[in-house]
């Protein structure tokens, strides 16, 4: 089967995004934003991916990026895989921290480039966590605006040079709060997270940019909640006693099996360490003996998957 062409080619610009697994808050308190932007800031220097925007909302995150040498991938990996490592040992979590691998969508010219920007720095503003772009915390606009001086590894030349300037680059947000400004064509934020994708789209849920389409993570979790008859949010909890191992070890076993995502990317979704990943099947099989209900999943999911 043909693969997909890469398209986070370097030197090309990129809307990425991605939000806590089961609308979670990743964000909490000042630690939290300032770890995150902390491993934002090294993604220049360790995979020469530019960042020339960001906004940190409560439970999701948008970036502008520009893909490096190697393109993306590695540097949300990294960046990602570092947070959910963080957070899970200061929350005490043990499962995975996002709803996916991350969403990506390529800007091909520069109206689109320019709106995408605004749209970031509104976030906050059309999320109704403040009422003007000046007053939110976790974003780069005052970096844009000159009202906080610009961190060395955030680049903002570009994209003011796409308005003009920082006088015309205000007028755009204006004309945004009154509708005046009008979007670019196809540009739908109703799209961004769930619609259809675009062309252009470089990388998705279902893995990398090479992704074969029978990668799919999401039928794996269906699947998965259909023969246990067990919520997400159960399969990954091993807090409530040692008979929540067995769940958490066919989850695991599973997911490797019937994704088709690529150990590192699995890892990185689960928040948990390629390792545990690998232990699985033997874990499985120790659970087993002693949990006829894990047992019982477990051929339920062979058989589904033969029979598929």
């Amino acid at each position: 089967m043909p693969r997909h062409p890469r398209l986070d080619a370097p030197g090309s610009f990129h809307h990425v995004m991605n939000r806590g697994a089961r609308k979670q808050r990743v964000f909490g308190d000042d630690d939290s934003y300032l770890r995150f932007l902390e491993l934002l800031a090294q993604l220049p220097a360790r995979f020469g991916v530019r960042v020339h925007a960001f906004a940190l909302m409560p439970n999701h995150f948008h970036l502008l990026l520009e893909a490096g040498p190697l393109g993306l991938r590695g540097a949300m990996q990294f960046l990602q895989g570092q947070y959910s490592r963080w957070l899970n040992a200061e929350r005490s979590w043990d499962g995975p921290v996002w709803r996916s691998r991350y969403t990506s969508r390529l800007i091909e010219d520069e109206p689109y480039l320019g709106h995408v920007l605004a749209y970031i720095h509104r976030n906050p503003v059309a999320a109704r966590v403040c009422t003007h772009e000046d007053q939110a915390r976790w974003t780069s606009h005052p970096h844009y605006t000159g009202d906080s001086p610009r961190p060395s590894w955030l680049t903002t030349s570009e994209l003011l040079e796409v308005f003009g300037g920082v006088a015309l680059y205000r007028d755009y947000l204006e004309g945004m709060r009154t509708r005046r400004q009008q979007p670019p064509e196809g540009f739908d934020p109703d799209q961004l997270w769930g619609g259809p994708v675009r062309a252009a789209e470089p990388l998705s849920l279902a893995g990398g940019p090479e992704a074969s389409p029978s990668t799919d993570l999401e039928g794996a979790w269906r699947a998965l909640e259909a023969a246990t008859g067990r919520p997400r949010a159960a399969l990954v909890d091993r807090k409530s006693g040692a008979g929540r191992q067995g769940w958490w070890w066919l989850t695991l076993w599973w997911l490797r099996r019937a994704s088709g995502l690529p150990m590192g990317d699995l890892a990185e979704h689960l928040g948990v360490h390629r390792s545990a990943l690998s232990r699985a099947s033997k874990r499985l099989a120790a659970a087993m003996e002693s949990d006829a209900a894990v047992t019982a999943a477990r051929e339920a999911l062979e058989a589904g998957q033969a029979q598929g």
